[in-house]
């Protein structure tokens, strides 16, 4: 009764303390602060890259700079400049019908400047500390040269004059342009177009297809740094005698080697170790070793391995890769996150790609109106063409081995095994609803949903494809472009500029607003949207395809498998004890096709915050598992499998848990497999064995010890150790690890200890066990002390008591014994033969004759008795 009462206490003050608390399901919910979202790049892996470039002319690097000149139209040049601290490009704009060239950095007095010179050769500055750059160019008097190089305070400058040129060293002197010296002394250079370049602190100087080092007063020409194959018009030194440079074609050459590395090249810049190159209209990263072009691209749209071309429609998320269609580029793009040292792989070759869909092992792609399947190694393994679909094709999900296609017209639904290698394995083509199916998607159980319009109808993988109409669930304020699912069973939508959550739990769709924030990712002029989304199971990260660009967050508080809080699992697994109540819960059955999720406790530890989960995977069988924890996310189960090798008597053993999540077909067992026994039936451990709170003996680590722990593991009892049997717990061959186990209570100093034991360790004691069998009389030796029981009572014996003892001795040398007291309680027990003292001869002997000689003796009286009677006459 008391326990009533406080159970109803603990209600109404549950109810009065959320009573102003209650959210009812509304339709939408407007952006607040906790909706805005943080975005970050994927690809480009950095801002600066991401930049629209119309013709390049020359870029200058720094430490706190870089800077991109830009003939943007044919009456105007602009600059790019990117500040590195703040990572925001500014532009600043110059009506010229020129080009823009020797950009280079200058510091004075804190105040950082960038140099530049127009056509005819005018060298402007810019204060880059000013917000706003257009129009705050400044003339710089005094110099009218046609290349410049800044070193320092150092001013290096050419003038060129019918095919020579003639070089000069100034100084800045803040401002100002200082002690002008002609560093040729009135000679020139045969060319006109004499570079400078600068390579750890020392300035180089060309001259046709040789380079020389050049200092203030003269140019060494005793010792040539580099000859080239052919005349240089651009160049960089990458090296003690290396150099890279391009000639009047724009062909781009190495030293003196006479192949040429690229086409459509011009200036080249070194950098802290790195080299770059104006390349087809961007600023590409080049590889001195390898003699080719890197993954780093200034531009908007590239062809590099990390970056995609214009016009990307379609991501797709299955795990840890992340497939991209990557049309202009006539590819599929992988990326595998897991792989550091290289997570981009192309597949070549792939036309007009607008949808992909990632699966375990495959990939599906289509240019709407065929469908392709692809290894994850580029190898073209199904093509379903065109004639096989009724209409346009919209979506593509995967789920569990299957495609499941959705488009248009009379039949707009169509599954297809990811196993088939043709198109005998395409099924369905039926009709949803009659309505034009933009987009699919499937929750981890499989179940599929289909929008169509602004609604989403759910479908069972039964229901699919049978023409059935599907279970309403949500309608979201306009038709998004893309919905997909979390591990929970939220559907996440994707519009141009927000992301919209349709929560499960309460019904609720949450606003969210991301086209502020695509727009800060790169420098686009506020022209970002959102084209396609992508998500999975495995973790909370969403990412977000636009324009040449992906972004990903995780912001938006996905459920997913790697973020499941492991409080509750640790604490009921390996810190809560075990009660009389134990085995009454402690199988669970997994029917086929159910959800589980496998966990890997070797590094689990109290300090563990999330679940250490694996993959995940639909039985495909039935199968029964030990419980080992209820959580909010699930059940937690050990299975157990046996399996035998006919040409190996050595049985394997294997264990695997698994999480199985709330709304996975599975069912506690109860006591269906549980016997109880009476309150008096007691056993005694007959080899030494372990005390466990689960009916397994799985070692499931290896501590730093080198001890291998077993889960659940109470005690160790020893051989001999008596024990009160509560029930048997026997679910059949192969399910437990032991066949039987029994649950038993354990007498202790410290309390009764309750667990399960092999059956097979206990041999059965108390009164019972001397029903039947026959004994003999033995004395303890002396000095001997054992214990006997009956029911929790206990008796202490000592001193050549005498004992009943029933049969031999097990192989453990233990027998089993009893004892009457005066009062006539039995007590009972195994104990080692070897405190017995030996069985006397002579008892066996008088216990052989004495009922030898009564059988004599009364065989004599009947016989005399007979003797007496009368005689038949």
């Amino acid at each position: 009764m008391k326990r009533k009462l406080t159970a109803i206490v603990l209600f109404i003050i549950l109810i009065l303390s959320t009573a102003g608390s209650v959210v009812w399901a509304e339709p939408a919910s407007l952006a607040t602060e906790e909706n805005q979202t943080q975005l970050g790049l994927l690809l480009p892996e950095s801002y600066e890259q991401y930049l629209k470039l119309t013709a390049p002319t020359d870029f200058a690097l720094s430490e706190k700079y870089i800077a991109v000149a830009d003939k943007t139209t044919g009456q105007t040049a602009s600059i790019y400049i990117l500040d590195r601290t703040g990572n925001v490009y500014k532009t600043f704009t110059f009506s010229t019908p020129n080009s823009i060239t020797s950009l280079n950095f200058y510091s004075d007095g804190g105040t950082d400047y960038l140099f530049f010179i127009v056509p005819s050769n005018q060298v402007y500055y810019l204060d880059l500390s000013a917000e706003s750059l257009t129009g705050t160019e400044q003339l710089l008097s005094g110099l009218a040269p046609s290349v410049m190089l800044i070193n320092g305070d150092e001013i290096f400058y050419s003038k060129t004059t019918e095919g020579s040129s003639s070089l000069f060293h100034a100084t800045l002197n803040g401002l100002a342009v200082e002690n002008e010296t002609d560093i040729l002394k009135g000679g020139t250079l045969q060319t006109g177009n004499a570079r400078f370049s600068l390579y750890e602190g020392q300035v180089y100087v060309s001259e046709n297809n040789k380079v020389y080092k050049c200092y203030a007063d003269h140019i060494d020409t005793t010792t040539t740094a580099a000859i080239t194959y052919d005349s240089i018009e651009q160049f960089a030194m990458i090296g003690l005698n290396e150099v890279l440079y391009t000639n009047s074609g724009n062909l781009l050459y190495y030293s003196n080697e006479t192949q040429s590395i690229s086409n459509s090249c011009s200036v080249i810049k070194y950098y802290e170790g790195k080299i770059y190159v104006i390349h087809s209209d961007g600023i590409s990263g080049f590889n001195a070793a390898t003699k080719s072009f890197n993954d780093y691209r200034i531009d908007q749209y590239a062809d590099t391995e990390n970056r995609i071309g214009q016009d990307a429609k379609d991501i797709s998320l299955w795990g840890n890769r992340l497939v991209i269609a990557d049309q202009a580029n006539r590819r599929v793009l992988i990326y595998d996150k897991t792989n550091a040292q290289s997570p981009y792989a192309v597949i070549e070759g792939v036309e007009f790609g607008q949808i992909v869909c990632a699966g375990k092992d495959t990939f599906a792609v289509s240019d709407t109106s065929q469908v392709l399947i692809y290894n994850y190694d580029g190898t073209l393994k199904a093509t379903l063409a065109k004639s096989l679909f009724d209409s346009v094709i919209h979506s593509i999900a995967y789920s569990y081995g299957n495609y499941y296609i959705v488009g248009e017209g009379n039949r707009n639904a169509y599954v297809f095994a990811e196993t088939g290698t043709d198109s005998s394995a395409l099924k369905g083509g039926v009709n949803l609803q009659s309505a034009a199916c933009t987009s699919i998607t499937a929750d981890i159980f499989g179940n599929l949903y289909v929008l169509q319009g602004a609604s989403v109808y759910r479908y069972t993988t039964d229901t699919f494809g049978e023409g059935v109409t599907g279970e309403h669930i949500c309608t979201f304020s306009e038709p998004p472009v893309k919905i997909l699912c979390d591990y929970v069973g939220n559907i996440y939508a994707c519009t141009a500029d927000s992301i919209l959550r349709y929560n499960v739990a309460d019904q609720k769709i949450t606003y969210f607003e991301i086209g502020t924030e695509l727009n800060a990712l790169v420098y686009n002029n506020g022209a970002s949207s959102a084209v396609s989304i992508a998500l999975s199971f495995e973790n909370s990260e969403m990412y977000i395809l636009s324009d040449g660009f992906i972004a990903k967050t995780e912001s938006f508080g996905i459920a997913s498998i790697n973020n499941l809080s492991a409080e509750q699992t640790y604490e009921k697994i390996f810190v809560n004890g075990t009660d009389q109540n134990t085995a009454d819960n402690t199988l669970v059955r997994a029917h086929k096709n159910c959800v589980g999720i496998r966990l890997d406790f070797s590094a689990f530890t109290k300090d563990s915050s999330v679940l250490p989960c694996g993959d995940y995977m639909r039985f495909s069988e039935e199968k029964i598992g030990t419980l080992l924890a209820e959580t909010d996310d699930g059940v937690v189960v050990l299975f157990h499998d046996l399996q035998e090798n006919d040409t190996n008597p050595i049985t394997n053993r294997s264990y695997e848990i698994y999480l199985l999540p709330k709304g996975s077909d599975y069912e506690s067992l109860g006591t269906q497999y549980y016997t109880q026994k009476g309150t008096n039936f007691r056993a005694t451990v007959s080899n030494d064995v372990g005390l466990y709170k689960y009916p397994a003996m799985y070692k499931f680590r290896t501590n730093s010890e080198g001890t291998a722990e077993i889960l659940g593991k109470i005690a160790d009892l020893k051989q001999g150790t008596q024990v009160f049997v509560l029930g048997e717990l026997n679910p059949g061959s192969d399910v437990l690890d032991a066949g039987s186990y029994s649950f038993i209570l354990l007498k202790t100093d410290s309390g009764d200890v309750y667990g399960f034991v092999p059956t097979a360790y206990l041999i059965q004691t108390g009164e019972g066990a001397t029903a039947e069998g026959s004994f003999v009389f033995r004395n303890l030796i002396e000095g001997a002390t054992v214990t006997l029981y009956k029911n929790t009572d206990t008796l202490l014996l000592q001193n050549r008591e005498r004992l009943q003892v029933y049969g031999e001795a097990n192989e453990s040398n233990l027998i089993f014994v009893a004892y009457v007291d005066a009062d006539g309680n039995t007590y009972t027990g195994w104990i080692e033969e070897s405190l017995l003292e030996k069985e006397d001869s002579s008892i066996i002997a008088v216990l052989v004759i004495v009922p030898l000689v009564s059988a004599v003796v009364l065989f004599s009286v009947c016989y005399l008795i007979l003797r007496k009677q009368p005689t038949l006459q």
